[in-house]
């Protein structure tokens, strides 16, 4: 309803201004991260523990600056409340003009800022299909805003677009969906069942979204990863030799199925013969990244 949106929306001022004391009180004080070489592309393992190496230089000399304003922005989150319209849940993504035509299904789709605003689009196409695009810039009033230090204004881009279209969405309950991740089934589902229903947080492995998940425990919250390790796809770079495959895509498993068998004990990462693997629930793109409209999009 109308008294609703407008409630939202006023509550939403609030948190957005009251956020944003927060980041700035709270910025690191201490020199950016540096990287060291690449920490190349370490594998989840639900069974095994991982000795994780530090790649960060001079991590300790950081490290408890860090520490102490992260502890600090932590405590001061948990006494304001994050906006919602009470009674909702949907799917939530964030992509550029590049990736709108895959997102035909999204409820509510976070594009950075008025450039990649598509109006055929968001205000032809989505709202027949009870979806809506939102812009993020302008959600949070980054529109005209300018940095004392940044004359080009405060910008937030791209991963950190994640988190931000979460934070400022309406919906209370969110399935996230990345712009290069295909869902097999209807994603909204997950979020009537277990391992959301009983935990608030449910992944299906690996990708973008374990930074989530290693969020989430930070803060000490619930949460649950699919056991079921991702499988490569992809074709074969000798003919006849199945051991050697050219990664094209990740498949990822079904965290509802996966939670089920775990929950009876039978890890079928352990031993493949105690179930069958669990059901294939998202193909996440990360190599090749498929976008039917780009040539439509380049004319318009």
């Amino acid at each position: 309803s109308y008294i609703a949106r407008a409630a939202f929306h006023n509550h939403q001022i609030q948190f957005r201004d009251q956020f944003y004391f927060l980041l700035d009180k709270y910025v690191p004080r201490c020199s950016p991260l540096e990287l060291i070489e690449s920490a190349g592309w370490p594998r989840y393992d639900a069974v095994f523990e991982i000795d994780w190496e530090n790649h960060i230089n001079k991590a300790n000399d950081i490290l408890q600056a860090m520490q102490t304003v992260h502890d600090g922005f932590v405590q001061a989150t948990r006494r304001i409340d994050v906006p919602y319209m009470v009674l909702t849940e949907g799917i939530v993504s964030s992509a550029g003009v590049k990736y709108m035509p895959t997102f035909i299904a999204t409820l509510q789709l976070f594009v950075k800022d008025s450039t990649e605003y598509k109006s055929h689009i968001c205000e032809m196409t989505f709202p027949e299909l009870n979806a809506r695009c939102v812009v993020l810039s302008e959600v949070m009033g980054l529109e005209n805003l300018k940095s004392t230090d940044n004359t080009d204004g405060v910008k937030i881009k791209h991963y950190q677009l994640k988190s931000f279209a979460v934070l400022f969405s309406s919906f209370k309950k969110v399935t996230w969906l990345d712009a290069d991740c295909i869902p097999i089934h209807y994603p909204a589902t997950l979020l009537t069942t277990d391992p959301f229903k009983s935990t608030g947080l449910g992944a299906p492995g690996e990708g973008d979204k374990d930074t989530f998940i290693q969020a989430a425990a930070a803060v000490g919250k619930k949460f649950y990863t699919a056991s079921k390790k991702f499988a490569d796809l992809g074709r074969q770079r000798y003919e006849g030799n199945d051991h050697d495959i050219i990664h094209v895509v990740m498949l990822q498993a079904d965290p509802g199925v996966d939670y089920k068998l775990t929950q009876q004990g039978k890890w079928q990462v352990k031993d493949t013969s105690v179930a069958a693997a669990p059901r294939a629930f998202f193909i996440y793109a990360n190599i090749v990244k498929f976008n039917p409209g780009e040539k439509k999009l380049l004319e318009d």
